[in-house]
């Protein structure tokens, strides 16, 4: 009997023969496209797990489960990336979700092709293209996060050292993160000031007081104190890109005080957020 070319769905015999069977069969194969979950345990299906799948068997003898789910879930610890295959010559979009423990990626592709690195406790949105697994989008979720500082150290440094607020966000797609910054600024002498400039970077987040570090992000905004102590608030904000999906990203403030005194930086919120 025939089926469709992407999906193996049995068409209706066109002389109406065994019209029941074929069509509860085609119904139950969209149904499972629609809402189906198959899961996955990769700590007892080793990598590279084949999903398992058929060609030139109709269903119900033929087993179709690469094309009959909408989310992939793959659990499990694991030690090491692990990877599924996907059938080629076959077309359909699809959720996978790595599940796993242990910090490392689940790959889904097609055998031979590069397929798309998911990693762990992110979600997927892919399309199977009849040659490899395509990325659609990361995590429909996307990721924010909130920090607060409300007295770091202050500075007498005039060429600018850090402030140490740890704020972090782990980008969840390869797309852009707004990062906005919000606080008081004072300066114990009049006619001084304090600069803040957003920083970021990787690896271990610098503490209060070490010296500049991380890649800038927007201009720097400064605040003269009128009056001794006199605080100004501030809000500044930068749109961060090229982010690496999965590596978590530091944000604190650069800061400096302006000609001379003890510059303070208070009262600080941090809000990172994907776009």
């Amino acid at each position: 009997m025939a089926s469709e070319q992407y999906t193996d769905i049995l068409e209706i015999d066109p002389n109406q023969y065994g019209k029941s069977a074929a069509a509860n069969t085609a119904f139950s194969a969209i149904d499972s496209m629609i809402g189906g979950i198959l899961a996955v345990a990769a700590n007892t299906n080793p990598s590279p797990y084949t999903i398992p799948y058929q060609s030139g068997i109709d269903e119900p003898l033929g087993t179709k489960t690469a094309l009959r789910f909408f989310k992939l879930n793959v659990t499990g610890a694991i030690t090491a990336d692990w990877t599924a295959y996907m059938p080629s010559g076959k077309q359909k979009f699809f959720l996978a979700v790595n599940n796993t423990t242990g910090g490392h990626n689940v790959i889904v592709k097609v055998s031979g092709q590069t397929g798309v690195t998911i990693p762990e406790g992110v979600e997927a949105f892919c399309f199977l293209n009849g040659t490899d697994v395509e990325l659609i989008s990361l995590s429909l979720m996307r990721a924010a996060s909130q920090s607060t500082d409300a007295s770091p150290v202050a500075t007498t440094s005039t060429v600018g050292v850090m402030l140490g607020l740890a704020g972090a966000i782990t980008p969840t797609s390869p797309g852009r993160v707004k990062i906005t910054v919000c606080g008081d600024v004072a300066n114990n002498t009049a006619g001084d000031g304090v600069s803040v400039q957003i920083r970021t970077g990787t690896g271990s987040a610098p503490a209060n007081g070490a010296a500049l570090t991380g890649t800038t992000q927007g201009l720097a905004a400064s605040a003269i104190s009128d009056n001794a102590n006199s605080k100004r608030p501030f809000s500044i904000c930068a749109l961060l890109t090229g982010a690496v999906v999965g590596t978590a990203l530091w944000i604190d403030l650069g800061f400096a005080a302006l000609t001379g005194g003890t510059a303070t930086v208070e009262n600080v919120t941090v809000v990172a957020e994907e776009l």
